[in-house]
């Protein structure tokens, strides 16, 4: 579980994301025994995350999608 903390008007407020471990363990699992749909359902699921990691990295670089691919 990640923890951001973000100043607010002078207070901080403290924030949890929660991934669902078990569902994405299942599918990275499936995916490694060659279910094409739950590699399909990974891909969908990350990259858009990827591609942005990758785009701030390269400071909107046209050679981003050539590093995420």
């Amino acid at each position: 579980m990640a923890e951001t903390v973000r100043p607010q008007g002078g207070t901080t407020t403290r924030e949890r994301t929660h991934v669902d471990t078990r569902q994405w363990r299942s599918t990275i699992a499936a995916a490694q025994a060659c279910d094409r749909h739950a590699l399909d359902e990974l891909v969908a699921g990350w990259l858009p995350l990827v591609y942005n990691i990758v785009g701030r990295a390269l400071n909107g670089h046209a050679d981003v999608d050539d590093v995420v691919q």
